[in-house]
């Protein structure tokens, strides 16, 4: 019996290197798509006119907690030296809440001056937060070019093409946060009169696709729940029902007459008579430093005999 020995030929060699090499580039591949669904979808897009929405939002809704009518009828300087050292970019910055803060004191009847030596009080303002967060979260498979990166990098002659995206749902959320306080004190004596306490506010929006369709929108800048630009009135209560302060730094509005009058008469009171002056001085002198006052003769202890 004859036993023929057939040896491996160059030719046979090369094609199993190739072979092995496909089977390598394979797992890479599915190791690589593996990776990138296990990565996660959050992405943080720019949303301009969302972002200013929300911070506008933010800013009213928190000036208009802030109750100034302890100052009715004040005259009043509003500082604002640490209001004017917020750098933020966009329409909605230190001058904004500047005039929101302005609008407010005017609505409580404050006698605004712009003069500090014209006051009687001095109200401070400060600004403790005014940004954004946004994010993105997408239930699927993400759109994404990792696979013709690999066939790039082990050499592959045809490329491959980006992977679309594949989404059950999506949702983007974004929100805007400000921080707003003022304190008051009596310009001359630098005694401390009022606080407002801090007023903290959030802003929301919300945007979802349910298998490609929407955005379903809601959120505080949205009145209740809103499709492609057009409001859906299936969808319960709307979301923008705010509270009466606010309503009321909201709506549009004009003093009394009655109201205009008696503030005008408390200010040119107080420009042209010294003596009006001096006694609402000494009353809020006697207001910060309370003295006990005699006590009834009828509940005085008599003398001993």
């Amino acid at each position: 019996m004859k036993i023929r020995m057939i040896a491996n030929s160059p030719h046979q060699h090369s094609v199993g290197m190739f072979a092995h090499q496909i089977r390598a580039a394979v797992s890479r591949l599915v190791v690589l798509l593996i990776i990138v669904c296990l990565a996660g979808c959050g992405t943080t897009r720019e949303k301009l006119a969302t972002e200013q929405l929300l911070m506008s939002d933010a800013v009213d809704r928190a000036v208009a907690h802030i109750d100034f009518s302890p100052l009715a009828g004040e005259t009043v300087f509003l500082d604002t030296q640490y209001v004017r050292t917020l750098k933020t970019q966009g329409v909605v910055n230190a001058d904004y809440i500047i005039s929101s803060l302005r609008q407010q004191m005017v609505l409580a009847g404050c006698l605004l001056q712009d003069d500090r030596e014209k006051a009687d009080f001095v109200a401070e303002a400060r600004v403790g937060t005014l940004g954004t967060d946004s994010n993105e979260v997408n239930f699927g498979i993400p759109a994404s070019n990792s696979l013709s990166t690999a066939a790039s990098i082990v050499g592959a002659s045809a490329p491959i093409p980006a992977l679309p995206e594949v989404s059950l749902a999506r949702k983007t959320y974004d929100l805007a946060a400000t921080k707003v306080a003022v304190f008051a004190y009596h310009r001359e004596s630098k005694s401390p009169v009022w606080q407002s306490g801090l007023s903290v506010v959030k802003s929301r929006a919300q945007s979802n696709w349910i298998l490609g369709a929407g955005p379903f929108q809601r959120g505080e800048i949205y009145d209740g729940t809103v499709f492609a630009g057009q409001k859906l009135p299936a969808f319960g209560m709307s979301s923008h029902e705010v509270e009466s302060l606010e309503q009321a730094f909201r709506s549009p509005s004009v003093m009394s007459a009655e109201l205009q009058s008696k503030l005008m008469n408390n200010l040119f009171a107080k420009e042209d008579d010294p003596a009006v002056r001096t006694a609402q001085k000494e009353e809020r002198t006697d207001d910060a430093n309370p003295t006990d006052k005699p006590a009834d003769s009828e509940n005085s202890t008599p003398p001993a005999e």
